[in-house]
């Protein structure tokens, strides 16, 4: 169909607002917006979850520049950090203890 086929994608019903602005203003113009059902849904709103500064805010951002947590390449081309890998796996470790299920990550 090529070019004669386009749709843009208008209301997305899977992330808090505050996470799908980002997306909305990096690909869609600043068009795309979020249905009710999700716009201010936060991870301690599920009943088995506790409310922390984990689980109340929609998206963090932690900040590793200067924590000594260098890039490493492999022989083809493929980057890892494993010092950031390590603090993903300790956030999502804090979610659990709150009671978010692993198979909801």
């Amino acid at each position: 169909y090529g070019d004669q086929c386009l749709r843009m994608l208008k209301i997305q019903y899977r992330m808090h607002e505050e996470i799908s602005d980002w997306s909305s203003e990096a690909m869609y113009d600043g068009k795309l917006e979020s249905g009710e059902s999700v716009r201010y849904r936060r991870l301690c709103d599920l009943e088995h979850v506790e409310e922390n500064d984990d689980t109340e805010s929609p998206m963090i951002i932690i900040d590793t520049a200067g924590c000594d947590m260098g890039e490493e390449k492999d022989e083809v081309g493929s980057t890892r950090n494993e010092g950031e890998a390590l603090v993903v796996k300790e956030h999502l470790e804090r979610l659990i203890q709150a009671g978010l299920r692993a198979e909801e990550i």
